[in-house]
């Protein structure tokens, strides 16, 4: 085990940078869309991440000493977890909406504490509660879900939805257990981007090596920054901060990529969506106010 080194303060800033790291993302999302379907681009943002960090692990023995058989054991049901929710969001997506997938997605912000309080018999103070649902109210605003029935993409995007939230909670439960944030984080990739290369070798066609300069672009980008520091930063912080709290504190990606979208794309936030990402930052600010 590797003694915790991070402040609460420093975990909690680590978190937030997560969440613009994983805002920007989207609009790395758009650009590797250009040359070739979801499932591939999932596949693609982790199986690159891994080959990039193989002549870094090479290089270090440090590295390459926490990557045994029992960390691989440790990481490959996280691993699972992560995969599954990225690849049902993205097959998902060809069947419900941007706004309903969105809003559906961050409800892992309500499993996390149900699973925490009813599997880990952990006590969530209900000020946490509060904090929660205004967040919810928030992500609202700013996706602005659809009206209608559920269709097969919605339960496809609930199921991803309480897929991330058992990923967040069980590297709550054996945190402890992880040798290097770092090498876990590798083996988890694998797990993950292994999960994806095979459903999208069932679901859609092979992807042209010849793509486009921006999806390559797109794919590096989710490589590096949300797969390789993403996921590296929010082991990190669990090793300080309760899952709860760090899944609320991840919903700051929703506000941060319409920032990101503004400043890009030119889209422009109704006052509707303004309000909930008010909303979002008010609850996240009172979340880590009342946290211990």
């Amino acid at each position: 085990m590797v003694a915790t080194t991070l402040s609460r303060n420093r975990a909690i800033t680590e978190v937030v940078a997560t969440a613009g790291i994983w805002g920007v993302s989207f609009i790395a999302q758009r650009w590797a869309l250009v040359g070739t379907g979801p499932l591939w681009v999932t596949a693609g943002r982790f199986l690159v991440a891994v080959m990039l960090t193989i002549p870094f692990v090479l290089s270090f023995p440090s590295v390459r000493q926490h990557l045994r058989l029992n960390q691989l054991a440790l990481a490959f049901l996280p691993g699972l977890l992560l995969g599954l929710h990225l690849t049902l969001q993205t097959f998902g997506l060809r069947y419900t909406s941007v706004a309903n997938s969105a809003f559906i997605t961050v409800l892992y912000v309500l499993w996390v504490p149900i699973f925490d309080q009813f599997i880990g018999k952990k006590s969530i103070p209900t000020i946490h509660w509060f904090w929660v649902f205004i967040a919810l109210g928030g992500t609202t605003f700013i996706s602005r879900p659809e009206k209608g029935g559920w269709n097969f993409g919605d339960i496809l995007t609930l199921g991803a939805s309480i897929a991330g939230a058992l990923q967040i909670f069980w590297i709550d439960k054996i945190v402890h257990r992880i040798e290097s944030p770092l090498t876990f984080n590798i083996l988890q990739a694998v797990c993950a981007g292994l999960l994806a290369m095979i459903c999208g070798l069932m679901f859609e066609p092979i992807p042209n090596l010849a793509m486009p300069p921006i999806s390559i672009a797109g794919i590096l980008i989710l490589a590096l920054g949300s797969t390789l520091i993403g996921f590296w930063i929010q082991l990190r912080a669990q090793q300080v901060l309760s899952s709860s709290l760090v899944s609320l504190l991840f919903l700051l990606e929703s506000p941060l990529a319409a920032f990101f979208g503004y400043l890009i794309f030119a889209e422009q936030m109704t006052g509707s969506q303004w309000i909930g990402a008010f909303l979002i930052l008010a609850a996240t600010f009172g979340a880590i106010r009342c946290s211990k």
